[in-house]
């Protein structure tokens, strides 16, 4: 199957991404922050990139927009994913 390279700040949402899509057979690659996110796609250059939009310092608009400027990279297609979570 394929390489997939997950982008999310949220340690509980790259665990469950990653028991998720492992058992069907994907390689999962996790990374926590859009810089770790070029660096890594550099490396490894992936199949998919689920990217996180809401994130500090380099959110995923940011971090999207990095990767589709480097050549080796911008092809690669990707999702992106927001969540609100309100606390009472």
């Amino acid at each position: 199957m394929g390489k997939i390279l997950v982008c999310d700040d949220e340690k509980d949402v790259l665990k469950v991404v990653k028991e998720i899509l492992e058992p069907e057979g994907h390689k999962v690659i996790t990374v926590s922050s859009g810089k770790e996110c070029i660096e890594k796609a550099k490396d490894t250059k992936p199949d998919f990139i689920f990217l996180d939009i809401m994130m500090p310092h380099m959110d995923g608009w940011e971090t999207l927009k990095e990767l589709k400027k480097n050549e080796e990279l911008k092809h690669i297609p990707e999702i992106g994913r927001a969540s609100c979570r309100e606390r009472v």
